[in-house]
């Protein structure tokens, strides 16, 4: 724990998932739902993941447990646990796939450009998409302190979202 009581690299976490996800959420949502009714459903649904995360932070303070598995387990039992261990799977796979989807989209024009690849076909981006899985996402799976790393990572991709930003 860090000075103040705050957990930096799930701080980190956080503020690079949510910028990260609102950079790719508020344009399809003004585009599909309009200049009134995106911003007004942008709200509401950071209205909801508010009061989301304070009912969350009361029942664990409630319940004095520190982790979802254990607020599970305490209310609902052994299956409570299980379906949270599941819920937070699920929550995983779709954010890789969805890293991956953006990745394969964007890589392979920026390495286009670049000259690191000739032209920008599906089976470069294949390769790519494979070459990025197994040095970097691969090692990153199979340490043992994943949240120093992915801090580390969430880190840099804040860096660039600001240097993206100026």
């Amino acid at each position: 724990m860090g000075k103040g009581g705050v957990y930096w690299p799930g701080a980190l976490n956080t503020a690079n998932s949510l910028v990260g996800s609102s950079m790719l959420a508020m344009p399809y949502v003004l585009c599909k739902c309009g200049i009134v009714l995106g911003p007004l459903l942008i709200l509401a649904c950071g209205l909801f993941c508010t009061l989301s995360c304070r009912l969350l932070v009361v029942v664990t303070k409630a319940s004095q447990r520190e982790s979802y598995e254990a607020l599970g387990l305490a209310v609902f039992g052994g299956a409570g646990k299980r379906a949270v261990q599941l819920a937070m799977c699920i929550c995983m796979l779709n954010c890789m796939t969805v890293w991956f989807v953006v990745l394969g989209n964007i890589l392979p024009r920026l390495a286009a450009r670049y000259g690191v690849i000739e032209a920008e076909t599906p089976e470069a981006r294949d390769k790519l998409l494979l070459v990025l899985a197994t040095t970097v996402i691969f090692p990153v799976s199979l340490l043992r302190s994943v949240m120093g790393a992915i801090a580390r990572l969430s880190q840099i991709s804040i860096t660039f979202y600001t240097l993206f930003a100026l």
